[in-house]
């Protein structure tokens, strides 16, 4: 299937346009690409911190291009945001998943350059501490051998990056203790400048249940009530990639959708478009 759209003028007749073709590609022909890329001898490690790299420099552009720096304490809707050093701020949902491993990555990253980083695990029983991780990275061969997700997952927290489970976050609204975060607003809230999801990837194919429902619903109430840029890593968590379908109206509402490697077809069809929010490509394999 191929979606056709709206083209630039062409410069020599202002008053002619084209379109351009974008393809569109199921899950499994994904993963096929995938596999074909690895099966060059890349490694799908190195795959991982090249998307997330790519991504956090589009997030990067989302928030700072023609923009003055925030300051320190300022208002937005009808929370006060407080930022630590004048710093941006963005809390990234992982899951247990490769697009997890991506979220773990972009929190990596963005702390590199400067942001305040939360990260919020969904279904993720236990978070190895960072002297653990330490102690499997000082041995290669051990590291080389660990999933992508975890190896993710072990970098971020040799930088001391901040988490917090989502089943004992003020975000749960099951969590009878409500645990206070390390971001203060009025309301005992967290607030940041951007949410990331990163809890689901492309191998959902069914309606998210238990902590995952409560999860992205507490997403969507989040972003929406700081009225901050929602941004989606590859595809929106609950939407179907090869189909487009929402189960139960239960998605992540997007403002921007970070597309790795190719067009899925769940991004234009059926609900796509009302989750999805604007679509920016990161093609990775050539």
């Amino acid at each position: 299937m191929r979606l056709r759209t709206q083209a630039m003028p062409l410069p020599n007749n202002p008053s002619i346009s084209d379109t351009l073709p974008i393809a569109l590609y199921s899950s499994e022909q994904i993963y096929a690409m995938e596999q074909a890329w690895f099966a060059q001898d890349y490694d799908s490690f190195a795959l991982m911190q090249q998307a997330a790299w790519q991504m956090t420099q589009r997030i990067l552009q989302l928030t700072t291009q023609n923009k003055q720096r925030l300051p320190a304490t300022f208002i937005k809707g009808n929370k006060i945001h407080i930022h630590t050093d004048n710093k941006l701020s963005a809390s990234i949902w992982v899951g247990q998943g490769n697009n997890g491993g991506d979220g773990w990555l972009i929190a990596y990253y963005l702390q590199q350059l400067g942001w305040q980083v939360h990260l919020i695990t969904v279904g993720i029983d236990k978070v190895e501490d960072s002297k653990s991780s330490n102690d499997i990275n000082n041995t290669i061969s051990s590291f080389n051998k660990v999933p992508d997700a975890i190896k993710a997952q072990r970098l971020a927290l040799t930088a001391a990056c901040p988490y917090q489970r989502f089943e004992d976050s003020v975000y749960n609204e099951n969590n009878s203790s409500q645990k206070q975060t390390s971001v203060t607003t009025l309301s005992n809230t967290p607030v940041f400048d951007v949410y990331i999801d990163a809890i689901f990837g492309i191998g959902l194919d069914r309606v998210p249940k238990g902590v995952h429902e409560q999860a992205i619903t507490s997403f969507n109430k989040a972003s929406a009530q700081a009225q901050a840029l929602a941004i989606a890593v590859d595809i929106p968590s609950g939407l179907v990639a090869s189909t487009g379908q929402v189960f139960e109206r239960l998605a992540i509402q997007a403002d921007v959708t970070l597309c790795l490697i190719a067009r899925k077809f769940g991004l234009h069809t059926k609900d796509g478009m009302d989750y999805a929010g604007e679509v920016l490509d990161l093609p990775l394999i050539p």
